[in-house]
């Protein structure tokens, strides 16, 4: 005769027989029972206290250091191989290690001339932050239009580098001579063309690169960067406090950038208007996103760039986490997709009020055209 042994316990005087069947769920039950009396004993919690201790202890002692082993690997992958962006048309290999390295605050270059410190002490708001825009003569219709924006919205304190003296002087001739500088000759890496350039024009990436300098050398000046391209309408007074409140409300937060897309598996940053306060990390994305530019080909935008080098500066799950950078909602800070080409879901529609409207996703004099459309445009012509 067999007796299982998963349902039945031999007899001891005679171990030939089978018992009455004894259900394991019985045995179960027992033990269970045994355990709870063990626990509601002092003695009995204080051992179930410390195996849990020693259980967490041993788990952290693998997964921690296999961890670190993982995020060395990725960060060797990057000071090797570089990052690669695939787009429809060519690929940007980011080299984060490359020949144009990022230098500690304050070390890489001089301080700005006593002019240009003169006009951003002047013009610089709460928190050491300082509303920045690049441009050249060619877009001063937009310039003004955006400045007439932040002058209705109430923010009287704003920076315009100009690329070249036409625009200093057209600004100057205005009344907004205070707010505006000539950007020095030896900021910049290449000559710069005063025209309107449409977005990927030849002369388009050189204007996008002029912008990317400037940032670099108000961060090493140490002052909190909120850039804005001109082709931007702000409509809300409280927007800096905003933005301020978005800065405290997480911990470690050093960049804030616009939304160009939601694309999978990752966003689309827009290079168009963004805050950077004056840290070694904003220093390493805007350093490398000049990197790219002076690297690449001349189809590669700062928006590219800079994408590429947050991508590889600041990724997900490594050493450079990605707890430095927060996006803006694309409907309180709208780009020109939702704000003006979306039929459904529009911010008028869902009663959004935006802190800004972008008029990207368009060229040319549609960009003009649309903003008149919408009431946007502020100046007679």
């Amino acid at each position: 005769m067999e007796c299982s042994l998963l349902t039945k316990l031999p007899d001891r005087e005679n171990p030939r027989s089978c018992p009455p069947s004894l259900d394991i769920l019985t045995v179960a039950d027992n033990a269970r029972t045994m355990l709870s009396k063990y626990y509601a004993t002092r003695l009995g919690r204080f051992y179930t206290v410390m195996a849990i201790f020693v259980v967490a202890a041993l788990f952290s002692w693998i997964l921690i250091p296999t961890q670190y082993i993982l995020w060395r690997q990725q960060e060797a992958i990057f000071d090797t191989e570089g990052c690669q962006i695939a787009d429809d048309e060519h690929q940007v290999m980011l080299s984060v290690h490359g020949g144009y390295e990022a230098m500690d605050i304050g070390t890489k270059y001089p301080p700005p001339p006593a002019d240009i410190q003169e006009a951003i002490d002047r013009n610089m708001v709460a928190d050491g932050i300082l509303i920045t825009a690049v441009v050249n003569s060619g877009m001063l219709e937009y310039t003004l239009n955006w400045a007439e924006s932040l002058r209705r919205s109430g923010h009287n304190r704003y920076l315009v580098f100009c690329i070249d003296s036409d625009l200093y002087d057209s600004l100057a001739a205005r009344g907004l001579e205070s707010h505006a500088v000539r950007i020095p000759q030896d900021w910049f890496h290449i000559e710069i063309s005063a025209e309107f350039e449409s977005y990927r024009a030849a002369n388009y990436k050189a204007i996008t690169h002029a912008k990317s300098l400037v940032v670099e050398r108000l961060l090493h000046a140490k002052v909190t960067v909120l850039f804005s391209d001109v082709d931007i309408v702000v409509l809300r007074p409280n927007m800096i406090d905003y933005l301020r409140a978005r800065l405290r409300s997480r911990r470690g937060t050093e960049m804030l950038f616009s939304v160009e897309n939601e694309r999978k598996p990752r966003n689309v940053v827009n290079s168009g208007f963004y805050l950077m306060k004056p840290t070694n990390t904003s220093l390493r994305v805007i350093s490398e996103t000049i990197s790219l530019q002076d690297r690449m080909p001349n189809n590669t935008t700062q928006q590219r760039a800079m994408n590429a080098a947050l991508l590889a500066i600041t990724p997900t799950e490594s050493p450079y986490s990605s707890r430095e950078v927060e996006l803006l909602d694309m409907y309180l800070f709208a780009n020109g997709l939702v704000y003006f080409l979306e039929e459904k879901y529009t911010a008028k529609k869902l009663g959004i009020e935006p802190f800004i409207v972008h008029a990207n996703f368009m060229v040319g004099s549609t960009k003009k055209d649309m903003l008149k459309k919408e009431g946007l445009w502020f100046l007679d012509s």
